[in-house]
């Protein structure tokens, strides 16, 4: 993963805009627990601790584009409820034609090369990251990201005629949540979750 200097800015530009925004508004509006000085939830199968007054995100061996992440869902989701169940490309999502082709290479298409000629590794992985399985491709599924996020991994696997391929879909609603450039660093985050099981 990238070393934090990459993301210097991004990341203190998060961090503030997460210290600015009041702890208990933030709660209700991302449908997180808010115990002072502590919000607490769940970034896929994973139990988050993030501190308020320090910044600090426990675990610790999250990488610092997923804390990213995670301060800009707390300081910019919008209230709107939870997922309603329709799934959309990356393309679909606002400004999503600027940045899918990169999209492709750096998300979905190593899912693909890994998975696409053992399934069985991609149900396991799945699995193992707290997926829910759901119809689609010859296997797929559903990560709960945050409360308010959901992605969808889809798989078809290699055969005599198609080569290997996979596909990330998103909540329909995610982008009420997140800019589609943080959506952009989510799904690349999601992939290399999937890839390192």
């Amino acid at each position: 993963m990238a070393g934090r200097h990459q993301y210097q800015d991004a990341f203190d530009y998060s961090l503030h805009a997460f210290r600015s925004k009041k702890p208990e508004i933030m709660a209700d509006l991302a449908d997180v627990t808010w115990e002072e000085p502590l919000f607490k939830f769940n970034y896929l199968n994973i139990p988050i601790c993030l501190n308020w007054q320090t910044g600090e995100i426990l675990p610790n061996n999250l990488s610092t584009e997923e804390k990213i992440i995670i301060y800009q869902y707390l300081s910019e989701s919008s209230g709107i409820s939870r997922d309603c169940n329709r799934w959309i490309s990356f393309l679909e999502l606002p400004e999503g034609q600027h940045h899918y082709q990169p999209f492709i290479k750096e998300a979905i298409e190593p899912i693909a090369h890994k998975f696409g000629t053992n399934p069985a590794l991609f149900l396991r992985a799945g699995e193992k990251l707290g997926g829910l399985r759901v119809q689609g491709g010859d296997a797929s599924f559903k990560f709960q990201v945050f409360p308010k996020i959901a992605l969808m991994v889809m798989l078809w696997e290699e055969d005599d005629e198609f080569p290997a391929r996979s596909n990330i879909l998103f909540d329909s609603r995610s982008g009420c949540h997140l800019a589609t450039a943080t959506l952009y660093m989510l799904g690349i985050e999601v992939s290399k979750r999937l890839l390192a099981i």
